[in-house]
């Protein structure tokens, strides 16, 4: 079975907050690897209004046109996040 091909977007997190398309593939991929409820969009987001300092982003990998994975990254220097 050859490995599947992804595509990579970086978005800033705070985008996150204000897209409801984003924000329900969140809790689609959550609800399919465990349905944390730490981990549902509305949570995610508030921690991130809380604690964030707007230098998080949103990495979100693509099969297609399927969403396959969502990080939350901070970048901490050149190569390393």
């Amino acid at each position: 079975m050859p490995n599947p091909v992804l595509t990579w977007k970086n978005v800033a997190a705070a985008d996150f907050a204000v897209n409801s398309t984003l924000q329900a593939e969140w809790d689609r991929l959550n609800a399919i690897h465990g349905d944390l409820p730490f981990l549902t969009a509305d949570v995610v987001i508030s921690a991130l209004k809380i604690f964030g300092d707007n230098k998080e982003r949103l990495l979100i990998a693509y099969e297609g046109a399927n969403v396959t994975a969502m990080f939350l990254l901070c970048r901490t220097d050149a190569f390393r996040w």
